[in-house]
């Protein structure tokens, strides 16, 4: 596609640690030594990030969430994708607008025929938070996932905008920050103001199938147990069926997607300053240090040490925004 990098021009790819790699030889280095990311990945800079991520049919990428606003722009590709429980089938042009701590991830890209290309902002929250005392509605329309359309007349001009973030960021040339910052306002700006205007539709999600029966089950019972056993009683079905739909569809468990799912929604009540013995139970756990080593495993960090740096982070652009 015109002006799109290659994997051999520093493009990054999702299942790799956040950092610059210069080849695809630097990537086969380290893909083999690495653990699966699957729920967190951190920001180089304080402020915003671009990339650009290649992905083809025999790549992995696994349910996460990310404590940043992701803003992601489909160049290539038609992959299912997997967003706050819902399925969707994205193509070209489309734009997912994804607040902090909501689950994602494409799934079936052994189905792809084309490489899943994408352009990608990251805005970190407490610097979301401090251009909203300047800026009072930039990012107030995405509390809430979206998932748009752009018409095909418009889908150059928002190609090049997400475009011109990511090479700033690649670039790096004098002056790159406040020209990234400057453009990604740009962006939301128009974002916003061509909501209902320049998008063709907002795509539905995906309904009927059985992957989807289950995915809205789980979301509708993360509190409650959920076991493989009652699930394929319940969708009169095999458990094998299900295993096999997991792990063809999003290369886990069944067990561990539920797993995944309520470790994504501990860390929203983390954040909302409630006992941990509560959150535990909350989210179907059968105790306490079941949850905590769950936690552990997935963030490399305990539930208190999370909960602590979020209200680090609140404290800090509180008073910012209080000056």
């Amino acid at each position: 596609m015109k002006n799109i990098p290659t994997p051999a021009d520093n493009t990054f790819w999702e299942t790799r640690p956040s950092i610059p790699l210069n080849s695809r030889a630097e990537w086969d280095q380290v893909k083999y030594n690495e653990r699966p990311i699957y729920q967190d990945t951190d920001m180089i800079s304080s402020q915003i990030d671009a990339y650009q991520y290649y992905s083809e049919n025999n790549s992995v990428i696994h349910l996460h969430s990310h404590p940043f606003y992701e803003f992601i722009y489909c160049c290539n590709g038609n992959p299912h994708y997997l967003l706050d429980g819902m399925l969707y089938q994205l193509q070209k042009g489309d734009v997912l607008l994804i607040p902090p701590d909501v689950s994602h991830c494409p799934i079936s890209l052994d189905c792809m025929k084309d490489p899943y290309v994408r352009n990608v902002i990251r805005i970190d929250k407490a610097f979301a938070i401090r251009l909203s005392k300047y800026v009072p509605t930039v990012l107030s329309d995405y509390a809430s996932p979206i998932v748009l359309h752009v018409e095909s007349k418009n889908q150059d001009f928002w190609e090049k905008q997400f475009l011109f973030c990511v090479r700033e960021f690649y670039e790096k040339k004098p002056g790159w920050q406040a020209t990234l910052v400057g453009q990604t306002l740009q962006l939301l700006g128009f974002l916003n103001r061509s909501l209902g205007k320049d998008w063709d539709c907002m795509p539905r999600p995906e309904k009927g199938t059985l992957l989807n029966k289950i995915l809205m089950y789980i979301e509708g019972h993360l509190t409650d147990k959920i076991t493989l056993k009652n699930t394929a009683r319940l969708f009169s079905v095999s458990e094998s069926t299900i295993v096999k739909l997991f792990r063809r569809s999003l290369n886990v468990s069944f067990s561990q997607y539920v797993t995944q799912r309520r470790l994504i929604s501990a860390k929203a009540y983390l954040t909302e300053d409630k006992p941990l013995e509560q959150i535990s139970e909350a989210l179907g756990f059968s105790d306490y240090s079941t949850f905590y080593r769950a936690f552990r495993k997935e963030y490399g960090m305990g539930p208190l040490c999370f909960q602590k740096k979020q209200k680090a982070i609140y404290h800090y652009t509180e008073e910012f925004t209080n000056e």
